[in-house]
């Protein structure tokens, strides 16, 4: 039975990972055989500045995290490969540890396409922009006074500049926080049209609509928003298409 305090559905609880990763250190602690075959083992990846200060198994596991810009799967992936070749088991050799991770492996493939079904996705090679992040979040959320009013945010930038991984990042935070803000994901790929926005929002916030009259459209969307309770985001990405013009620009400032 897992510990209650060990899960991924809430922020206040550790990550079946972290809780994985201490039995092994405390395994390995207690088997300098093993613990040096493990080193010996990943000689190349961790290099042998890395290896003379390593005299711990969770130094082990965070210099190999640090070594490179891992995701949280690479790093499980390379620790189920090691621990399998060491044919590496536990409790009186009765588990597997290679499995244990594999299992961990699955749990989190599992949770992380749940939360795309939410509208959150996660870049395993977003880094850094911690700066744009509080700021977008702060504004969001309405943690700076000044912008008391304001919940709006307009990422823009050319393409491939990281929109929308900046955009997806501040959504996961968001999401993890203790607030649990809900994350809607309004795409707009290959559509370019304000009936095109409006439809797609009204459809993710389970609102029927008869009239596809755009004024009619934006008075219910302004009538159902302030009736929302849970704290939401509404993510719209690939908007382009619908700001490039003037006409577009003037038809949707009445939305927002």
């Amino acid at each position: 039975m897992e510990h209650p305090a060990v899960g991924f559905d809430d922020p206040t609880l550790i990550d079946p990972l972290d809780a994985i990763l201490n039995d092994l250190a405390n395994d390995l602690d207690g088997d300098p055989t093993t613990f040096q075959d493990l080193l010996q083992i990943s000689r190349s990846e961790l290099g042998p500045n890395n290896m003379a200060n390593i005299t711990t198994a969770m130094e082990y596991f965070r210099s190999i995290e640090n070594n490179k810009v891992y995701d949280k799967l690479d790093l499980v992936d390379y620790l189920i490969n090691v621990t399998d070749t060491l044919n590496y088991h536990t409790v009186m050799g009765t588990n597997r540890v290679s499995d244990q991770l594999s299992l961990y492996k699955e749990r989190l493939l599992k949770h992380r396409e749940a939360l795309r079904t939410k509208g959150v996705d996660i870049d395993k090679n977003f880094v850094g922009r911690i700066d744009d992040i509080k700021k977008i979040e702060g504004v969001i959320s309405g943690d700076f006074a000044h912008y008391d009013s304001v919940r709006g945010v307009c990422i823009c930038g050319l393409g491939g500049m990281g929109k929308t991984s900046l955009a997806n990042e501040v959504c996961y935070r968001l999401y993890k926080s203790n607030q649990r803000w809900k994350i809607i994901r309004i795409d707009l790929r290959e559509r370019d049209t304000l009936l095109d926005l409006l439809s797609l929002t009204l459809t993710e916030l389970h609102e029927t609509f008869s009239s596809t009259d755009i004024p009619e459209m934006i008075k219910k969307l302004w009538k159902i928003i302030p009736d929302i309770k849970r704290r939401t985001v509404l993510l719209f990405d690939n908007i382009d298409g619908l700001l490039q013009n003037r006409k577009g620009r003037q038809q949707i400032s009445p939305v927002f």
